[in-house]
């Protein structure tokens, strides 16, 4: 469903350094002036590696993180970047080696915690679901007001089927953050669990005070669906997927919208539509669960069908 993508790389990263930046190659030049005219240190380093993870030179990027630990060994957005480089570049046993001896090293409670997630992030992509959950509820305890991290917590929660959990630890992430966001989540954490009574209300709720209705259009369609009430869920898919199409830029288009519209096209059992939508969403990035779910059925059945 239609929702904000989130990058968890660049929570940690200065907004100031993200706004006011004139390219990574300007950047990366400018660093290296300063590192020969003020000598090296562990943060021009980090600076010089983030810069060159923007450019996907993960292997420059490893060696200045390494230099970086050299002169700062304690040092945790070091030790945390140069875990998933070293994953980017096929190093997994490297990746979890370098992150352990930061959390051995590191004992401040939100560094240690966005070590933590460094970690369960990788292991969420190793397929580690049980030991990913653990890492992020210890963040969690340690540092408690990260949006990002309870939207990971809800994601290994629905891979593992821990519908209740998941139900509860947005709650305590909304009571917590305040988010709209996690609002967001909790609802689709409520229909994937069945909980229709409960969330109808929040839904329509949304439906009077949304700018853009389509991702609560879809929501309230899965509750129709679910009720038998097919005509209503209809009309809120088709209204949904008209809306999209007028905001998807057919020259750029938002990812998170073409996953969206593939979802009312694939509930409509507009399959060909679905399908096309979701892989282009899937090539620009977009990655969540659900999709790759959908797409991997859409193969299964094509290659059932090429069977009879």
């Amino acid at each position: 469903m239609e929702r904000i993508s989130v990058c968890i790389l660049w929570t940690m990263c200065s907004s100031a350094r993200l706004w006011c930046h004139e390219g990574p190659e300007h950047e990366i030049e400018e660093i290296t002036k300063r590192l020969k005219k003020e000598g090296e240190s562990a943060d021009s380093y980090l600076d010089r590696a983030m810069e060159y993870q923007l450019l996907s030179n993960h292997a420059e990027a490893a060696r200045d993180l390494e230099r970086a630990l050299e002169l700062e060994p304690n040092n945790a957005p070091a030790h945390r970047e140069l875990g998933r480089v070293y994953f980017r570049l096929g190093k997994p046993a490297e990746a979890m080696t370098v992150l352990g001896k930061g959390l051995t090293l590191i004992a401040t409670p939100r560094e240690h915690a966005t070590l933590l997630v460094a970690r369960a992030e990788i292991l969420l992509l190793k397929n580690e679901n049980e030991k990913a959950l653990e890492d992020v509820e210890g963040a969690i305890t340690r540092h408690s007001t990260s949006l990002e991290w309870y939207l990971l917590r809800s994601r290994l929660h629905a891979r593992l089927g821990k519908t209740e959990a998941r139900i509860r630890g947005l709650e305590e992430g909304i009571e917590r953050t305040g988010s709209g966001l996690l609002e967001v989540e909790l609802a689709d954490a409520l229909i994937d669990a069945g909980a229709y009574e409960r969330v109808i209300a929040r839904i329509e709720k949304k439906l009077e005070q949304a700018r853009w209705r389509s991702g609560w259009l879809i929501r309230r369609a899965r509750v129709h669906l679910a009720a038998g009430q097919k005509e209503e869920a209809t009309a809120d898919l088709n209204e949904a997927v008209a809306e999209l199409s007028r905001r998807i830029n057919s020259a750029a288009p938002e990812p998170s919208l073409l996953a969206t519209r593939g979802r009312a096209h694939d509930l409509l059992s507009k399959r060909d539509l679905a399908r096309s939508d979701y892989e282009a969403a899937k090539s620009r990035g977009f990655d969540e669960d659900w999709l790759a779910d959908r797409l991997k059925l859409f193969k299964k059945e094509a290659e059932d069908a090429a069977k009879r």
